[in-house]
């Protein structure tokens, strides 16, 4: 059982997950992930797409409500590899 709910059949592959900053600078994570088989059951609920702990670890997330606009960004402390714009 997981966020989405239940998912008997899914696929383990290894992935690069690439996240790029606004001013350029690209930060690359080797990760497994598990991909969900498509079927009728998670066409009627929909699985969704989330970022677990072993890639959010690697960043600190601040959180700042600003005259009832709320901003929400992270900083970066670690990478598998990090390269400038």
């Amino acid at each position: 059982m997981g966020v989405g709910g239940i998912s008997i059949s899914h696929a383990e592959e290894h992935a690069v997950l690439s996240f790029r900053e606004r001013l350029g600078t690209t930060h690359y994570y080797r990760t497994p992930v598990l991909i969900s088989k498509f079927d009728d059951a998670t066409r009627d609920n929909g699985v969704p797409s989330l970022l677990g702990r072993d890639i959010l670890q690697h960043w600190a997330m601040h959180y700042t409500p600003i005259q009832k606009r709320y901003k929400l960004w992270f900083e970066v402390k670690s990478s598998d590899l990090t390269l400038p714009a």
